[in-house]
């Protein structure tokens, strides 16, 4: 116990080992594959390996993890592999102060294929790994869906904004009871995101009219109005810096410039993207903790995105003009994963970071809101 959020697994070399599959999840029975590293294959090879949780653990909580090394002949022989035992460590003060990843309404680390159907203002919610359904009726068919972790519990709340009033509907995963607020106005442009850095989610909203931010912060209930941003800009909230923040930022069409308040100083002023019909989809593709800009181009169905951590650019074809991208972790890797909702058939495409392989499932119609959609 008392295990530093941003620990290390490490482990011994294993015998005739060519790389090493890394399982990792706070279940013992539900761990995903969240990396593979690479053995080094000389002549003094380094008597232990390691590999870092990204983003920083959740704190209070308790964590499983086993390794599984592999040879040149596990590809042909998959039984040709060892696996060590499952080991467990808790990480250091209280529980409760764990913030979910994006669209993840189990808990379980990875984000969920999730659509809001407006004609009868149902959310319709599946686990892309087991399989597990649910759905719920919370909102009326003019709400925006804007889900996240209001309580603070490690889940995505389900949750709507209401144009007609301004109001915003949660509902807190962790009790199931319900609040309200009135935030903004039929105008306003819902941006939930951690801005204090408390992992708990912040009502707040951009204002097209005058380019102003209106956020309340969970933390401690104030008020902070912040002006970034013109009428026609797309707000892309995202932690830029890694510092544990949602920072103001938004992105421009018209230039394809990225304009960020870093909320641990300073400022992110970039290009990317260069045509009219690009749609940003920032997320964190490179696992550092840092979120990455990045688009997604109709015209094309690529992806471009370029990482926070530096190196070559990212590009990668996935999707069709018509699809809606919906990146998200699908995986539970640390990694933001391309991924595309297609209204013609109510499918998803998802391309796994942790394994380079994709996975196509029906869920959702038409007219379905995919609650991941960008922007």
């Amino acid at each position: 116990t008392g295990v530093p959020t941003n620990t290390s697994l490490v482990w011994n070399i294993a015998a005739f080992a060519t790389d090493y599959d890394v399982y990792f999840g706070t279940s013992p029975s539900n761990m995903p594959r969240v990396a593979n590293v690479p053995a080094q294959l000389v002549n003094n090879p380094p008597l232990t390996y390691s590999w870092a949780p990204s983003p920083p653990l959740c704190t209070g909580t308790t964590y499983y993890w086993l390794v599984v090394s592999r040879t040149n002949a596990t590809p042909v022989n998959p039984a040709i592999s060892a696996g060590s035992s499952t080991q467990s460590f808790t990480t250091v003060g209280a529980q409760s102060s764990c913030s979910s990843r994006p669209g993840d309404f189990y808990g379980d680390g990875r984000a969920d294929t999730t659509v809001f159907r407006p004609s009868n203002a149902t959310w319709y919610i599946r686990d892309p790994a087991t399989g597990t359904t649910s759905n719920f009726q919370w909102g009326n068919g003019a709400d925006v869906p804007v889900p996240g972790d209001y309580d603070g519990d490690g889940k995505a709340d389900i949750a709507v904004f209401r144009p007609f009033n301004g109001t915003w509907y949660v509902v807190r995963s962790s009790d199931g009871t319900g609040f309200a607020v009135q935030w903004g106005i039929g105008s306003d442009i819902p941006v939930p995101g951690d801005y204090d850095g408390d992992r708990k989610t912040d009502l707040a909203v951009f204002r097209p009219s005058n380019g102003a931010w209106y956020i309340i912060r969970s933390s401690d209930g104030l008020v902070t109005l912040s002006w970034w941003g013109v009428a026609r800009d797309i707000p892309v909230v995202g932690d830029y810096d890694g510092d544990g923040k949602a920072d103001i930022s938004v992105f421009r069409p018209s230039t394809g410039m990225w304009y960020v308040v870093l909320s641990g100083g300073g400022y992110l002023i970039t290009q990317w993207g260069n045509r009219a019909d690009d749609v940003p989809v920032p997320g964190d593709y490179d696992g550092d903790g840092k979120t990455d800009v990045a688009v997604f181009r109709p015209s094309s169905g690529a992806w471009y995105c370029r990482p926070s951590r530096g190196g070559p650019y990212i590009a990668r074809q996935w999707g069709i003009g018509s699809d809606v991208p919906v990146p998200g972790d699908y995986d539970g890797d640390g990694k933001t994963d391309f991924a595309v909702f297609r209204p013609s058939n109510g499918s998803w495409y998802l391309w796994y970071s942790s394994t380079g392989t994709a996975a196509v499932f029906q869920w959702g119609t038409g007219s379905d809101v995919p609650i991941l959609k960008r922007p």
